[in-house]
């Protein structure tokens, strides 16, 4: 009698076990990332955003003038779907009314070990229009543009541009790795400080990547 007991008990641990073994085998659901974001008071900017990152995700947020002259970046943190970074200011004063970029970065070298649980160690389980790669695994980046119609010449490129992208794209990477370096001497995430070439190849790489990204003009009245 204990023996026909004992075989109903033998299949039923196998077929969990197979069950469990099939379940590691499967491949996790890639997440296809979202994000988007609005400004409130444009002459000390709020940013809030909503995109569908786990919660703790870590991103940095830059707002930089079209034209030169200003920029700054925050840190902001994912919570329930949203994030908040700002009020931006210069020096506590409204900034000049004009055109300015926002760029959202989320850089997997910081990012806190429930949120690489979800996204993959290196960012693989993200995909879609806003990943790059990066030197350490897969980036999310986005990046859109608003203009104050304060602003006598708004909507209008001023000449010589694509100058001033270009130093605004070099402000926003350099920006970047000087926070990295600075987590990792806080022993915030692992690692050690990016300097000298492997410096410059980081910056060099996320100035190309941000290149790549078609901006999205917003006009804030």
């Amino acid at each position: 009698m204990s023996e026909c007991r004992s075989r109903p008990s033998r299949r039923l641990l196998a077929a969990a076990a197979l069950a469990l073994a099939l379940l590691a085998a499967a491949p996790a659901l890639a997440l296809d990332v979202t994000l988007d974001t609005k400004v409130e008071t444009p002459a000390h900017p709020l940013v809030r955003g909503t995109t569908n990152l786990p919660d703790g995700a870590l991103l940095a947020v830059t707002l930089s003038q079209t034209a030169g002259g200003f920029t700054a970046t925050t840190m902001a943190t994912v919570q329930g779907g949203g994030f908040t970074a700002g009020p931006f200011n210069r020096d506590g004063r409204d900034l000049e009314p004009g055109g300015y970029r926002i760029e959202v970065v989320m850089e997997m070298s910081v990012q806190p070990k429930p949120v690489r649980l979800i996204v993959g160690s290196h960012g693989m389980q993200m995909e879609g229009d806003l990943i790059r790669q990066g030197s350490t695994g897969q980036l999310v980046v986005y990046s859109t543009a608003f203009t104050s119609s304060a602003d006598p010449h708004a909507g209008a490129n001023p000449p010589g541009d694509a100058i001033p992208r270009d130093a605004w794209v070099l402000n926003s990477c350099t920006d970047q790795v000087e926070f990295l370096n600075r987590s990792i001497r806080a022993k915030a995430v692992g690692g050690h400080e990016l300097q000298g070439g492997e410096r410059d190849k980081w910056i060099a790489d996320c100035v190309r990547q941000t290149r790549q990204i078609p901006p999205q003009d917003t006009v804030i009245p």
